[in-house]
């Protein structure tokens, strides 16, 4: 009687948890985002919008962050959220830092890779000019995302429009980021 009695509390606190929890919380991923490579589309140009001699931006990007990514659930049960945070070497060859998050869905779920398509909100700590101070600046961007499930490694394009601010230019780039994911 006194198993019986057990079995039952057991049970209600089972129903209790699904009553709370209605799904399973979903798998997290760690990755680790690895140095990158950008292209620029528009030359260096000085707060006047005039063509900097003998300068060239770097497309070279060294740095290292993390990622976490994360599915949704429910109706979203196709998207996945990823939070990162990390440092590089930017366009004007400061170091700078960045952290952000992303919503894209997962539009290709193959036996051998993912691709997922969506966008997010960034904040960058960098320079807008060669040799200028470090400031905050926040960006809503597109990105893509490949990842080969066996190898653990991937890939995140981010497109960043040309943006003229009082604090300098923020270049038209697209940036591409290798990831290993754990």
């Amino acid at each position: 009687m006194l198993t019986a009695a057990a079995d039952a509390a057991t049970a209600d606190a089972a129903t209790a948890d699904a009553a709370v929890k209605p799904w399973p919380a979903p798998m997290r991923h760690l990755t680790i985002q690895l140095p990158g490579m950008s292209h620029h589309f528009d030359p260096p140009v000085d707060k006047h919008g005039n063509e900097i001699p003998n300068r060239e931006f770097n497309e070279e990007n060294w740095g290292i962050g993390i990622q976490l990514e994360r599915s949704l659930t429910g109706d979203w049960s196709q998207w996945v959220g990823k939070t990162s945070f990390g440092v590089m070497k930017d366009s004007l060859n400061a170091m700078g830092a960045y952290a952000g998050h992303t919503w894209q869905k997962r539009v290709v779920d193959g036996d051998t890779y993912t691709a997922d398509i969506g966008g997010g909100a960034f904040l960058f700590y960098r320079t807008l000019r060669f040799d200028g101070p470090h400031v905050l600046v926040p960006g809503v961007l597109p990105v893509l995302s490949a990842t080969h499930k066996g190898w653990g490694l991937g890939i995140n394009v981010v497109a960043v429009p040309r943006v003229k601010l009082s604090s300098g230019t923020m270049p038209n780039v697209i940036y591409a980021q290798f990831t290993k994911s754990f």
